[in-house]
């Protein structure tokens, strides 16, 4: 088999690699959600996508999770490694009529969906940035900003060098010696969101919040689970700090 031939199955097998499916069930009606009745709807707009590089793209080091620390012949890195990127996770749903199917479009849609069955209230999708001005008083703008969003697994890699002097028969000679220990544990799920909440009133912005729902997760069952936290964060928060 040719060198040619070896590299079109790599690539081949790297593009048919596993699919996940990101799933996020609705949730039940939130115990504050009759403290959000008030809200005539809220409107969520595409999500922004914060992800490192190496998330989106997948295969590469996490960067702000790589520690190394060296000195002299000694050194030791930890930090975590990227293994799929977005051509592995698979969104159900794109209400933004125009937009690509995406991490952007399909966490907004999620929150917008899950948002929807806990509060009991309308939720609407847009695309602009101008939606306050389209907006009746009391709508809750929900924007989205993903900060993690992906599988990753941990590693340690410690190694040394040393060396010595021996004497032979023709000659003195300075032998090195290199050692190295690398350790890899169990991948896990990361999901982190930001979520940015915007009150109007008279067709603008009057006042803003800032909520964060992360969740590490064995599994991207996961990517619910957190879909439902942000969720839960959006409600309590305007319960609590916007009033009719």
């Amino acid at each position: 088999m040719s060198m040619r031939t070896l590299l079109v199955l790599a690539l081949f097998a790297a593009a048919c690699g596993e699919k996940y499916t990101m799933v996020a069930p609705p949730p039940s009606l939130n115990p504050a959600a009759e403290a959000v009745a008030h809200v005539p709807r809220f409107v969520v707009v595409p999500a922004v996508d914060a992800r490192p590089r190496s998330e989106r793209g997948g295969r590469g080091l996490e960067q702000g999770l790589m520690m190394v620390s060296i000195g002299g012949g000694l050194g030791k890195m930890s930090g975590a490694e990227v293994l799929d990127g977005d051509e592995s996770l698979v969104f159900q749903q794109n209400p933004f009529t125009g937009l690509a199917t995406s991490a952007s479009t399909g966490v907004a849609a999620d929150v917008g969906r899950a948002l929807q069955a806990a509060s009991n209230r309308p939720v609407d999708y847009r695309l602009t940035a101008d939606a306050a001005a389209r907006s009746p008083d009391g709508t809750v703008l929900v924007g989205v900003v993903i900060d993690h969003l992906t599988r990753m697994q941990p590693r340690n890699h410690e190694f040394s060098v040393t060396k010595h002097q021996e004497n032979r028969p023709d000659g003195r000679y300075e032998v090195t010696t290199t050692k190295t220990k690398t350790e890899t544990f169990s991948s896990f799920w990361v999901f982190s969101l930001r979520i940015q909440l915007a009150q109007v009133r008279n067709g603008k912005v009057t006042h803003r919040l800032v909520r964060y729902a992360t969740l590490g997760s064995p599994s991207p069952s996961g990517y619910g689970m957190a879909i439902a936290a942000a969720t839960d964060e959006i409600i309590r928060a305007v319960a609590t700090t916007w009033p009719p």
